[in-house]
């Protein structure tokens, strides 16, 4: 495929992923950061313009930034994820029964992920 091509594909999917992004400020249950994630990593190789726009937002710039220079996260957003992501699995396993196959499931799943997110580096002062 020319560069080109492949760098309007990967405009037209950043934007996809940014109206995810935006729908998941809505949906308490959809996410928003792996989204806003995928979005600057396509706008990186399509357009440098659409890629500082989002670094540069106000409310959320910050943190991508220090993800995407340094693979960090802030021991804010972690304390945040991981209540977010107890809550959203305890919730729904204390209101209605769900098989244990699924119970495990979900805590493992949800262990890995934040495992790997608090095993992240802080990131540096700026």
């Amino acid at each position: 495929m020319h560069r080109q091509a492949i760098r309007a594909v990967l405009f037209l999917i950043g934007f996809a992923f940014l109206a995810l992004a935006v729908i998941g400020t809505l949906l308490p249950i959809m996410p928003t950061v792996p989204f806003l994630l995928l979005a600057i990593w396509c706008f990186a190789r399509s357009s440098e313009r659409m890629h500082q726009w989002i670094l540069n937002l106000p409310t959320v710039g910050v943190e991508l930034r220090a993800w995407e220079e340094e693979g960090a996260i802030s021991t804010r957003a972690k304390i945040w994820t991981a209540v977010i992501m107890i809550g959203l699995i305890a919730i729904p396993m204390w209101l209605r029964p769900l098989a244990l196959w699924v119970k495990l499931a979900a805590v493992l799943l949800t262990a890995l992920v934040l495992g790997f997110i608090l095993t992240r580096p802080k990131p540096r002062s700026r």
